[in-house]
């Protein structure tokens, strides 16, 4: 091969080299981009919006609570059931929200998950709107009829008149109770929806955990690919510093040899080309010259043998 085939070969592998390192460091590039995407943008902001759904489901836990408790004081109860319905609409807000998707945080199966917690969610506004009505009537616990007194039925001393029937009082205490039973198969529906939000916001968690050990795997093998394509091109430019001369330099020195051969009268050795093609020429001409300065040696010497 010619100094320039191989140089030319040389310097195309050096350039394939040099693309195959952009190309593979860009496609590792863009897949830790997508991992970190994944784990940052959307794992982590996706375990966000869910702890807070979480929190206000466990909010509006406890303002049920404190409704029942306060079910027969009409201000306690007043104020509790603002609280229980603000956090109740904050709560179909967030999760309609979450669930419409729009940064594309969830999958779809997420989407369908989101519309069973919703379900669940109006299932228990709907028992406990149920519940405050009834105690707004009054009819949680039931109140005992009034008995009218009995009249004498001829005319009688006052002390012996009869005494009126006292009136059986609803036994309060057993409200809460009761609201506490009504509320139980709401309750449990909305269930759902607390331990959901803290399972899917685990799992979003332990997604983003994985992401970031396949980022770092990812920047590992990109190091290790770079490391490996630099010290092929490394390799590749020293031999070129070396092949290259010593080509040169070989070529040279033979040629010197061919031509200090023919200037002693040496002609007997064929030049033949050399491996750099570049040198053919001056192959060509030294053969010449070996052969021109064999036929004169040759003369020379015919003459020398006539004159003896």
């Amino acid at each position: 091969m010619s100094i320039s085939g191989k140089i030319k070969l040389g310097l195309s592998i050096l350039l394939g080299v040099l693309i195959l390192q952009f190309a593979l460091g860009q496609f590792l590039d863009s897949r830790a981009q997508l991992k970190v995407d994944t784990a940052v943008t959307k794992n982590f902001a996706a375990a966000e919006l869910l702890a807070e759904l979480g929190a206000a489901s466990q909010q509006i836990r406890r303002y049920e609570k404190e409704y029942f408790i306060y079910v027969n004081d009409q201000t306690g109860r007043t104020k509790y059931r603002g609280e229980w319905a603000g956090t109740f609409e904050k709560l179909k807000t967030n999760l309609t929200a979450i669930q419409a998707n729009k940064d594309g945080m969830f999958s779809a199966q997420d989407t369908i998950t989101f519309q069973s917690w919703m379900n669940a969610l109006e299932f228990y506004g709907k028992e406990f709107n149920t519940i405050m009505a009834r105690a707004d009537a009054g009819t949680i616990v039931p109140v005992a009829p009034v008995v009218e007194p009995v009249q004498p039925l001829a005319k009688v001393s006052p002390a012996s008149a009869a005494a009126p029937v006292a009136v059986a009082a609803p036994d309060l205490s057993k409200a809460t109770k009761l609201a506490n039973d009504m509320i139980g198969p709401g309750k449990d529906k909305f269930r759902e929806v607390l331990d959901g939000t803290e399972k899917m916001r685990k799992a979003k968690l332990a997604d983003s955990a994985a992401s970031v050990g396949e980022i770092r795997k990812l920047f590992s093998m990109s190091t290790f690919a770079s490391v490996a394509i630099f010290l092929v091109g490394l390799a590749l430019a020293i031999y070129l510093m070396i092949a290259i001369p010593d080509t040169v330099r070989t070529s040279i020195q033979e040629f010197v040899e061919i031509a200090d051969r023919i200037s002693k009268g040496d002609t007997k050795q064929t030049v033949e080309s050399s491996a750099a093609t570049e040198f053919d020429g001056l192959a060509k001409a030294l053969e010449r010259l070996r052969v021109a300065q064999s036929g004169l040696l040759d003369r020379i010497r015919a003459k020398a043998n006539v004159f003896q």
